[in-house]
């Protein structure tokens, strides 16, 4: 699947960014195809590290300084950390302020250009509420 999306992304892959909404502590496993494929088990972990492992920057977004931090490990561990960028945020709140917060850490990304990212990934989160952040970011 991330083959036909990175295709449709018309950014250089330096300057590729995804925000992922909720992402947690980087602990879920991908689906079989991605498991038979790596068989590392520093590899099989979640779906906003291993877009920085292909080279793509990351916005990783969560409420729990546990899982923020356990995200920055598995970069580490991955040797990604230069490409993974986490914010703790509740989503839930301050929906105008955190957007703002997600747009900033974009441009800081970007090298202070004003672009939009080229992926949102939101998996096993959804507040609907954040729908327009989404639309913005």
């Amino acid at each position: 699947m991330i083959d036909s999306v990175e295709k449709e992304v018309t950014s250089s892959l330096e300057n590729r960014i995804c925000v992922d909404f909720g992402s947690g502590s980087g602990r879920f496993y991908f689906s079989l195809i991605f498991s038979l494929y790596f068989f590392d088990k520093k590899i099989l972990n979640r779906d906003g590290i291993f877009l920085a492992m292909r080279g793509w920057n990351v916005i990783l977004l969560d409420n729990c300084q546990n899982l923020i931090g356990c995200a920055r490990d598995l970069a580490r561990a991955n040797r990604v950390s230069h490409l993974v960028h986490t914010l703790m945020l509740d989503l839930s709140k301050n929906i105008e302020e955190n957007t703002k917060i997600i747009q900033d850490k974009i441009m800081e990304i970007s090298n202070g250009k004003k672009v939009q990212a080229d992926l949102i990934h939101v998996a096993r989160y959804l507040h609907r509420p954040l729908f327009p952040t989404m639309n913005h970011v």
